[in-house]
């Protein structure tokens, strides 16, 4: 094989390596861009749905305190606390539909379905609204225990920071391992490169070219071997013959 064929090869091999680790860095970094949205989307969705649901039951326990406290419009504090009992469960179903999984909000539905038991027994069952006991023994617990739920709902991606920087670590480091890989490959290549010219290439045109030298110096017999076939080769036979007839004319 000739030189030209092994080092077209070498740089061919060289490029194949080249374009395998770059794919595979470009799927990596794919794959953690993807990780990394998906946590802060995850965050970002938690908190907007979290702060919807607060705002909700804030609505609903100001229309309950004017219900207990104000002795006003009656009819426009139950518009105000059913509004906010449609704006809650409107946002509750939303997150549910987005989640895809019911699981992250259970404390969430457990705690309003408590709340709005509380209500509508203490609705059912009295007809004035205007009951401390009831408001400081039953109605508050059951409104720090929703208000708790979200709350916890909108930190739980901020709690599992720890779990979610393992795996970015992780992807950061599949993403780098390629790249490093590469490197080594490489640099074994260019090793690889350097040695068979220098074997095939380098010594035999040293070699030739100090045969030829010493030739047009001291007159001295042109005998170079080179192992093997090829363009180095060629160039020692051709340089031989030449040597031959330009002794046989001379003689």
């Amino acid at each position: 094989m000739g030189i030209r064929k092994r080092i077209f090869i070498g740089f061919i091999s060289l490029a194949m390596v080249l374009f395998f680790a770059g794919a595979i860095a470009m799927s990596e970094l794919g794959r953690l861009r993807g990780t990394v949205h998906n946590i802060v989307e995850t965050s970002t969705r938690s908190t907007e749905y979290a702060k919807l649901m607060l705002n909700a039951l804030q609505e609903q326990n100001s229309a309950i305190l004017r219900m207990m406290f104000s002795g006003g419009d009656m009819d426009g504090s139950s518009q105000q606390y059913l509004k906010g009992v449609e704006d809650f469960n409107s946002v509750l179903l939303e997150a549910t539909e987005t989640v895809g999984n019911r699981v992250e909000l259970d404390a969430i539905y457990s705690a309003n379905d408590a709340f709005r038991k509380v209500i509508e027994e203490h609705i059912a069952s009295v007809n004035e609204n205007n009951d401390p006991q009831w408001f400081l023994n039953m109605y508050m617990k059951a409104y720090y225990d929703l208000d708790t739920a979200i709350k916890d709902y909108m930190t739980a991606p901020q709690n599992s920071i720890a779990v979610r920087t393992v795996l970015l670590e992780e992807n950061v480091y599949r993403t780098i391992t390629p790249s490093i890989l590469t490197l080594l490959v490489a640099f074994l290549i260019v090793l690889m490169f350097y040695y068979f010219l220098d074997l095939y290439f380098l010594r035999p045109v040293l070699k030739i070219n100090k045969e030829v030298r010493s030739h047009l110096d001291f007159g001295t017999k042109f005998n170079v071997k080179i192992e093997g076939s090829g363009e180095i080769s060629n160039l020692r036979d051709n340089i031989q013959q030449l040597i031959e007839r330009v002794n046989t004319k001379k003689g």
